[in-house]
């Protein structure tokens, strides 16, 4: 599991404390990217046990994306950052652009 856990960390860095989305985990690897290895059935599983909690996307979140910015083109990172702040959970990435929401978005490599 450390593997896994490890991969996710360094190619999608997406954990929402108290939150696991995987919407973008599974289409990823469901795409054989060569750079994406990750078994996201076991990394469910291992964030689940360690606490985390699933957040379903709601139409909510999706209808706060038109109103943030245009700092980052990529939907999923987008309706990351809204339903972190719609939530009022930390977003922790490794991705550098996403800095530029501010709070509730926490960027570490």
């Amino acid at each position: 599991m450390q593997g896994n856990l490890h991969d996710a960390n360094t190619h999608l860095s997406r954990y929402v404390k108290q939150a696991l989305v995987g919407e973008e985990v599974v289409i990823k690897a469901s795409l054989g990217r060569t750079d994406f290895k990750v078994d996201a059935a076991a990394l469910r599983l291992g964030l689940l046990g360690q606490g985390f909690r699933e957040l379903p996307i709601r139409a909510e979140h999706a209808l706060a994306v038109q109103g943030l910015p245009s700092i980052h083109r990529n939907p999923f990172d987008r309706l990351l950052v809204v339903q972190a702040k719609v939530e009022q959970v930390r977003l922790l990435s490794a991705d550098r652009h996403l800095a530029a929401y501010g709070d509730p978005v926490e960027v570490s490599v």
